[in-house]
């Protein structure tokens, strides 16, 4: 799997619109097999947390291994906010990877976020 960072921007837009704090994996539209590599790649990166527990269908929790299945929910950090919040728009998105891009710099979370941070104010 190769990472893209449109299916990641994607996917925090998909949590948000859930409007939950907490959402199911397995309710998002894009969560087959490239989407779960992605979630976890979005875990690593702090945008989003996978919570230690799950919730069966009777609305029991119950402890399980970390990593993405469809029954754990998810919550969007901070972090994940500030990369979607950022990046809003198609407009402001192609604006910062053009940026990104012509400075030279890897279009990677990190590099997005600073991006994003340091322009706040324009």
């Amino acid at each position: 799997m190769k990472r893209d960072m449109e299916r990641i921007r994607t996917l925090l837009e998909q949590i948000e619109a859930k409007q939950d704090v907490y959402v199911f994996a397995g309710d998002l539209p894009d969560s087959d097999q490239d989407g779960w590599g992605h979630l976890k790649l979005m875990e690593d990166d702090r945008l989003i947390e996978f919570s230690s527990d799950v919730v069966n269908f009777e609305g029991e929790f119950h402890q399980r291994s970390r990593g993405p299945t469809p029954n754990r929910t998810i919550r969007m950090t901070s972090r994940g906010h500030d990369f979607l919040e950022g990046t809003r728009t198609p407009e402001r998105w192609k604006k910062v990877k053009d940026k990104i891009l012509q400075d030279g710099l890897p279009l990677v979370v990190g590099t997005v976020l600073e991006y994003v941070i340091a322009r706040a104010g324009d």
